[in-house]
């Protein structure tokens, strides 16, 4: 009679003593992930102030031109005509005065507001804008409008840190998984060396 070999069953078994070496592994990775997210904030708060500086070179440059194109006959102060002129023909100075932040130079591109926001300008009641006016106005816009952009920079750092929370929650989620999930090998069935030399087929007894 053939004898069979039976195989020997096993149950899956989890390492137990590698577990904490493996969790700190995954806890290594994810904090190297993290530092690398962070250093890239901080480069883009470093482009940030970069951008701040830019912008307001950019702005105030282009409020000493605004007012060089309004004040045509070159006195140092802009009238009532002048602007009415500027805001009616000039693109370049109605689309300054749209995008300055400050309310009542905004209010100079509508007629029906024009006479008002001069008024408000003129803190000096002399009928005319001069330099320093001008220039309290504009900073009042440079204001809001860094403003404007530091709200957007805080929006997008509290965008950027909910990001880094779900990676990191991922990222572990994912990596424990893959620990878990990684198949285990069956262990081998023994081999007995009577089995190795057992005949294939029955032999007929002589």
């Amino acid at each position: 009679m053939v004898r069979t070999p039976r195989r020997q069953t096993f149950p899956p078994t989890r390492p137990t003593g590698s577990y904490p070496r493996r969790e700190a592994a995954i806890e290594s990775a994810l904090k190297n992930k993290l530092e690398a997210k962070k250093k890239a904030r901080e480069a883009a708060a470093a482009a940030a102030q970069r951008e701040i500086a830019e912008f307001t070179a950019h702005f105030m440059e282009a409020a000493q031109r605004c007012f060089e194109l309004i004040d045509k006959d070159d006195s140092g102060t802009l009238t009532k005509e002048e602007i009415v002129v500027a805001v009616k023909s000039d693109k370049e100075v109605i689309d300054f005065l749209k995008t300055c932040g400050e309310p009542n130079l905004v209010a100079l591109t509508q007629p029906a507001r024009l006479s008002k926001a001069l008024d408000m300008l003129d803190t000096s009641k002399d009928g005319e804008m001069d330099m320093d006016e001008w220039m309290a106005a504009i900073k009042r816009g440079l204001a809001k409008r860094l403003d404007e952009l530091a709200d957007e920079r805080e929006r997008r750092e509290r965008a950027a840190a909910a990001a880094d929370e779900e990676f990191s929650a991922e990222f572990l989620n994912m990596a424990r998984k893959v620990r878990f999930l990684r198949p285990i090998k069956p262990p081998s069935p023994p081999c007995h060396s009577a089995d190795l030399n057992a005949p294939s087929t029955l032999r007929s007894s002589t």
